[in-house]
């Protein structure tokens, strides 16, 4: 319940900031260059799986976050079994 008050509370707050600020016109000449930028992307998607297959991608990529973050997964570990007395790691 408290939780509840305190994310109303947050709703109120960026509900009247936005309705301070006045309405922003229509911008059809960005949606068209955002529609041509996402349509760019979508397009050279397809292309990318010509040369490497999703589905090895879709298991390289966590992978490879993996190994990249490796330090910071190992201390964050070492840190929550330093925590347990029980196991006695200094």
């Amino acid at each position: 319940m408290i939780i509840e008050s305190i994310m109303n509370l947050f709703k109120t707050m960026i509900t009247g900031v936005f309705g301070i600020l006045p309405n922003i016109p229509s911008l059809p000449e960005m949606q068209n260059t955002l529609d041509s930028v996402f349509d760019l992307i979508f397009s050279n998607a397809t292309l990318l799986n010509l040369f490497i297959n999703v589905n090895t991608i879709k298991i390289c990529v966590p992978i490879l976050l993996v190994i990249w973050n490796f330090d910071k997964i190992y201390d964050i570990s070492m840190w929550i079994l330093k925590k347990i007395p029980f196991f006695g790691i200094q």
